[in-house]
């Protein structure tokens, strides 16, 4: 059976460039100023957006959002998932 896409390639690359510090910010995330460049998540000290160019790198994960927003995305939601039924 042939596999039907759900969104087109062009789609997918757009999404994959998304401005992840905006979506962030966006979704309710606080950031404090390190330098005139870089902003760090108020609760992840590894978390760091380039204000520029809206790329995220989160240090302690390996994995920054460069052309990969979706991945980041999915790993970041999983991780404050994880971390809030942890508190339960």
């Amino acid at each position: 059976m042939p596999k039907i896409p759900v969104f087109s390639k062009k789609q997918i690359a757009v999404a994959r460039r998304t401005n992840m510090y905006e979506y962030l910010q966006a979704r309710g995330e606080t950031f404090e100023k390190v330098s005139s460049k870089f902003m760090q998540h108020t609760l992840h000290d590894s978390l760091r957006a380039n204000v520029k160019t809206g790329v995220v790198n989160w240090y302690s994960q390996g994995l920054n959002s460069y052309n990969n927003a979706i991945n980041f995305v999915m790993t970041f939601t999983k991780n404050r998932m994880n971390r809030s039924s942890q508190s339960c």
